[in-house]
């Protein structure tokens, strides 16, 4: 694993988004003496202060530094071997380079360019996408939690993991956890308050639903509707 984990990052490198999905784009390490001078560029333009992290071959992070005020960063005396750097000034920007470094001074250093690419934003945590949701109005009102997990097509899907967080608590870390039995349908006790419910299911993408238990509600059995998930 650690030999695949290590090939797969000394060839990758420059990373587009295409219709939503990753494509990377395979790039050979560049021969280089000891200390290499990197230019770091966005639109042909120098980014002073771009933080740049360099990799062995083995994938392990072997130091960072910052790009001076021309937008120039020189690397340190290195064993001879292979290494990634990545440069970036936000989530958005990064920029990938995969040296060669031999053994031994040049007179004059190897000198090479990191251009910026876009990247696509980082998809939200799990934390992220719990807060956005319970910002949301409430979905339903109903006097106890009980339903049924189905997928698109009204099909049950049995074993659905849930997870319910009562709103306002804080405490994210603790969930009350329940599964759905064979039949899909799950239940679980809970006191008049504000939820979030999470439903989850291998195969499918996970559900947020919204909802408040109040003694005056009338009972209303849940049909959520899982969606396929994409394939990896």
């Amino acid at each position: 694993m650690k030999f695949l984990a290590a090939a797969a990052f000394c060839l990758s490198c420059a990373v587009f988004a295409v219709a939503a999905q990753v494509v990377m784009v395979l790039r050979e390490a560049q021969p280089s003496s000891q200390n290499p001078r990197l230019k770091i560029l966005s639109g042909g333009k120098l980014q002073p202060g771009a933080i740049l992290a360099v990799f062995n071959a083995d994938g392990e992070q072997k130091l960072s530094l910052k790009a001076d005020s021309h937008g120039m960063a020189t690397l340190p005396d290195l064993p001879p071997g292979r290494y990634c750097v990545t440069a970036s000034t936000s989530p958005t920007l990064r920029a990938d380079l995969c040296l060669q470094i031999a053994d031994g001074h040049a007179r004059k250093p190897g000198a090479f360019s990191m251009e910026f690419i876009v990247q696509p934003p980082p998809p939200p945590t799990f934390q992220e996408r719990l807060e956005a949701v319970e910002k949301a109005p409430i979905g339903l009102r109903t006097h106890a939690f009980s339903g049924t997990v189905r997928d698109p097509a009204g099909a049950v899907i049995p074993r659905a993991s849930v997870a319910v967080y009562r709103q306002g608590a804080g405490d994210t870390a603790h969930p009350l956890k329940t599964t759905a039995d064979q039949q899909g349908h799950f239940s679980a006790s809970l006191a008049p308050g504000k939820y979030t419910a999470v439903f989850e299911s291998p195969g499918f993408e996970t559900q947020f639903l919204t909802f408040e238990i109040s003694p005056d509600a009338v009972q209303e059995d849940l049909n959520v509707k899982l969606n396929i998930g994409a394939i990896a």
